[in-house]
């Protein structure tokens, strides 16, 4: 019986219900039957936790007694290869430390990159260099789109890098689409940056001119006072059954929403790579985006998506209104998406073993 090898994640991990967390999640979960996994996990487990905040120096005791179990979780786990999830908060101080010890005890690093390109406090233009010294340390690096690989690659060693854009199992999503429901689905932080905001005054727009629509809502808010905010909003707006909320959903529950649904909002402002349009595009629903450049990079492959611009909630509620008034609009667009298959972890796995195996098969001839 052949001996499985073993590798380590080092990242968050849900909840909170974010990007970072949920494809670190996700990777483990397709590598699980060929590697054996260990973990460490760098969230706190709070659901309202921001990934990608920039309050790491205020939090500064906790995040030293994380160092000490990393050091610890090293010790006591025996690997060769780890992947590590990288943002460019200033969280990246802890990562950049992590990137020193894995490096010093000479194990091989995956770095994944989960960045955006703009308004994150290690991209600016000298701190961008600093975060590129310790990023060039890792064996291999993986970017999230062909877009981020153009833009990075003049920081970072081109040789190392490859893309493995994040995934989803479509068959999770599979669903019939003359089974859907002519309602809408949300999925995501309830924040002003993700376009909630947006979402509610284009709500009220449409109640202001008659149009029924009912938005189912997965998510929570970012902290107390955003979400008395939103109960403020909802009830001063007497649009409480225009909505359905949720809170966080996993796994089944969450799957049965995009299964259920016929139309996915996107409102976001500033994303990433958003792995939840692509939830969205294996779940055959009729997209509505806003229209900044991470979504669109998204959805390029799909023929028929809706896009309104970032902020305004009259084109928002505008095209709310023409997806509910034109049915044969709203099935084109869910069979375009039907149409595409690039987004399936089959496709991304495939990738992270060849990297994988191609830095094992190095260490073992130093060895």
């Amino acid at each position: 019986m052949t001996t499985k090898i073993s590798i380590a994640f080092v990242g968050p991990l849900p909840p909170p219900l974010g990007g970072v967390a949920v494809m670190n999640e996700s990777f483990q979960d397709i590598m699980k039957d060929t590697f054996d996994i260990v973990s460490y996990n760098t969230s706190s487990g709070a659901e309202r936790e921001d990934l990608y905040s920039n309050r790491f120096v205020k939090k500064a005791a906790p995040q030293l007694i994380r160092l000490k179990a990393f050091m610890d979780f090293v010790r006591q786990n025996s690997f060769t290869t780890a992947n590590l999830f990288v943002t460019t908060g200033l969280g990246f101080i802890r990562e950049a430390f992590f990137i020193i010890v894995l490096k010093m005890l000479g194990k091989k690093l995956i770095i994944h990159f989960h960045s955006k390109k703009k308004g994150e406090f290690f991209l600016g233009p000298l701190r961008i260099r600093i975060l590129a010294f310790f990023v060039n340390k890792a064996d291999h690096i993986v970017m999230l789109s062909d877009d981020h690989c153009k833009y990075f690659e003049k920081y970072f060693d081109k040789r190392k890098i490859s893309v493995i854009e994040n995934f989803v199992d479509y068959a999770n999503y599979d669903c019939n689409i003359n089974e859907k429901v002519g309602e809408f689905l949300y999925v995501g932080r309830l924040s002003e940056k993700k376009g909630f905001f947006d979402l509610l005054e284009s709500i009220t727009l449409l109640k202001k001119e008659g149009v029924q629509v009912l938005v189912n809502v997965v998510g929570a808010p970012e902290n107390d006072e955003v979400d008395e905010r939103i109960k403020e909003y909802v009830k001063a707006h007497q649009i409480d059954t225009f909505l359905r909320f949720y809170g966080l959903k996993f796994d089944e529950e969450k799957y049965k929403l995009f299964k259920q649904c016929r139309f996915f909002l996107f409102p976001s402002q500033f994303e990433n790579s958003p792995v939840v349009l692509k939830e969205a595009i294996a779940a055959k629903m009729a997209i509505l985006s806003s229209d900044i450049d991470a979504n669109r990079n998204v959805m390029k492959v799909v023929d028929h998506a809706m896009f309104y611009p970032a902020g305004d909630e009259k084109s928002l509620a505008e095209s709310i209104k023409s997806l509910l008034a034109n049915d044969a609009l709203a099935e084109e667009m869910m069979k375009s998406a039907e149409k595409v298959k690039i987004y399936d972890k089959s496709i991304a796995r495939e990738k992270l073993l060849n990297v994988i195996h191609t830095l094992e098969a190095g260490a073992k001839k130093k060895i």
